[in-house]
């Protein structure tokens, strides 16, 4: 975790603790998720937005370079897209739950490699109707 992410998550978590924020974050207990409307201190929180998913796995731009994802389609991409892919402000990155599991913080006992694989259905879902990640524009004229 960079040293800026962790002091934030550090005064959150103190702030939360002291009662001083009140916060709705998803948190995992016995494997299952659940609303909470606040966090309880020693609770495993999973990341609630991207925000705080970013804190530890970004940033965001890095994820966009890294293209390392074979898609069901055969295609070598990169997953990590702003939406629409033109944009580059931090509105448009997609939720990171869209396709990946939240799990808890820190990782349970197994980590994050015990988690299931991410799934790029929401992307089909979304824009690309035909299950391939070409440009629109090679469909749509």
């Amino acid at each position: 975790m960079k040293r800026e992410g962790r002091v934030r998550f550090i005064v959150v978590f103190l702030l939360v603790v002291a009662g001083m924020v009140s916060t709705n974050v998803r948190v995992v207990r016995d494997g299952a998720a659940a609303e909470s409307p606040s966090a309880q201190p020693g609770a495993p929180a999973a990341a609630a937005s991207k925000e705080a998913c970013l804190d530890c796995h970004g940033p965001f731009d890095k994820l966009v370079a890294n293209v390392n994802y074979q898609a069901p389609s055969g295609e070598k991409i990169t997953p990590h897209r702003y939406v629409p892919h033109s944009a580059k402000e931090a509105k448009a990155i997609p939720e990171c739950s869209n396709c990946h599991e939240p799990h808890p913080v820190p990782p349970a006992a197994g980590g994050v490699a015990a988690l299931p694989k991410p799934d790029v259905q929401w992307c089909y879902t979304t824009c690309h109707h035909k299950n391939t990640f070409q440009l629109c524009k090679d469909c749509h004229k």
